[in-house]
């Protein structure tokens, strides 16, 4: 009887099992955690092993028959469709319990592709299942091609997805298939070029296409050369969300026909796209810039406005101001934010000399206010010599009006040579009245002459 009852107790340890009697504590209900592996094909037998916890043998015992004492490690396995299908159960083949509490097994081959729920009894006719424990799939050597889901038209740069599944000759996945593919399209813009890895046979990939293209078209190959090439499918521009002027900002002189001032319709991206529907441009500068717009490089016929057709991504019109300075211009639309661009416009050459302050009023014995003889170009803007330009002041005949004339503020100096210094467009005189009456004031140059009068009071 002792030495019965020794056996058992190395069969606990062996097996990890509790004798009643033994212990208080009620013995843990089985359960399944998962099969491993979890797919296969059905060409050949598979090796599997099922985890769990308390997956034990039963003991028997019987103290006062040892005879009657024994160990019942039988485990039975099988496969159930998980669908539900009237299919008979497959049961799986040389079931063992294992020193580690896990269960090996064998699924036969043969087996339907499908997904099977796997149910267990253990040997105190307990039966467990785990759902959706095993799927029985295609071999991926059975490939013959992809399947493209329609893609419809898209816009460049805008990303959008791309579901594959790999198929037989029949048309059919193959959910055996867990490798990776290239994509290709006509473009050549297409980003990225590798699916990354199917599973169960289908892939799901967001790409985009960096360019507009009428009729594009995917292609998808894998490494063993199996290719198919979806419908054609448009891809369009952008959707127009900006203007931008294209052209870069530009210098010219006074008088002269602008280059082409490039207006484009951009998208998110700040890549061209074109109208949707009709887009009227209108073009502005401030009032004191004074400057027009016309339709051509000659600059002869004048349009403060350009129509766009749906289709059209650019409009170009050219300037001309006769004012020099910083004009921006300003492109307006009623659909798309408003955007401006300064420009630089220099003056004409020296066309001639002026007075640039007013007539003045001084008392006798009194310095004047700085009077600003100035050169100016053909449509009146300051226009810095190149070279020293030489200039006679003289005073001419008035009512009594005599004069001093100098270079400085305070009258201290007499005037000596007179000019416009170069790289300058101005310079500054005064004069003092020695009477009342009027006096004039004369410049002589190689530009021409001017005058001006003054006022001398008492």
């Amino acid at each position: 009887m002792r030495h019965a009852l020794c056996a058992l107790w190395g069969l606990c340890a062996l097996w990890g099992l509790t004798l009643n009697g033994c212990s208080d504590a009620p013995a843990p209900s089985p359960e399944l955690h998962g099969l491993a592996p979890s797919q296969a094909t059905s060409d050949l037998d598979v090796a599997v092993e099922i985890s769990g916890s308390a997956l034990t043998a039963r003991v028997v015992t019987d103290f006062e028959h040892s005879e009657k004492s024994a160990l019942d490690a039988t485990f039975m396995a099988s496969l159930t469709p998980h669908d539900g299908a009237a299919s008979p159960a497959i049961a799986l083949l040389d079931v063992r319990l294992t020193d580690a509490g896990t269960l090996q097994a064998t699924v036969p081959a043969g087996v339907p592709r499908g997904t099977y729920d796997l149910v267990v009894v253990d040997p105190a006719q307990r039966t467990m299942t785990l759902r959706s424990a095993y799927r029985v799939v295609a071999s991926a050597e059975t490939v013959a091609g992809f399947r493209i889901e329609p893609i419809g038209p898209q816009r460049a740069r805008c990303p959008f997805t791309v579901s594959l599944a790999a198929v037989d000759v029949m048309g059919r996945v193959v959910d055996g298939f867990s490798g990776s593919a290239r994509l290709s399209d006509q473009s050549g813009a297409l980003s990225p070029t590798d699916t990354g890895p199917f599973v169960l046979g289908r892939a799901r990939v967001q790409v985009t296409v960096a360019m507009p293209i009428a009729s594009n078209a995917l292609t998808v190959t894998d490494d063993l050369g199996h290719a198919s090439t979806a419908d054609v499918f448009e891809v369009k521009a952008g959707l127009p969300v900006a203007l931008t002027v294209r052209s870069p900002p530009q210098t010219l002189v006074v008088g002269a026909c602008s280059q082409p001032l490039e207006v484009e319709i951009v998208d998110v991206f700040g890549e061209p796209a074109q109208a949707e529907t009709s887009l009227r441009l209108a073009f502005r500068a401030g009032p004191l810039d004074d400057v027009r717009f016309f339709t051509e490089a000659a600059c002869a016929t004048a349009a403060t406005e350009v129509q766009m057709s749906p289709g059209d991504s650019r409009a170009v019109v050219h300037f001309l101001t006769l004012r020099a300075g910083r004009p921006t211009l300003r492109i307006e639309s009623e659909s798309l934010p408003s955007i401006v661009q300064q420009q630089t416009v220099s003056p004409g050459g020296p066309a001639r000399l002026t007075f640039a302050t007013p007539g003045q009023v001084v008392k006798t014995g009194t310095c004047s206010a700085g009077v600003s003889v100035e050169v100016l170009d053909a449509h009146a803007n300051p226009s810095p010599v190149a070279e020293a330009l030489a200039v006679t002041v003289t005073t001419g005949p008035g009512t009594g009006g005599e004069a001093s004339l100098h270079p400085d503020p305070d009258c201290a100096t007499p005037l000596g040579a007179f000019g416009i210094a170069a790289g300058t467009a101005s310079s500054p005189l005064y004069f003092m009245g020695r009477a009342p009456g009027a006096l004039r004031l004369e410049l002589t140059s190689a530009l021409g002459t001017a005058w001006q009068e003054e006022t001398i009071t008492p």
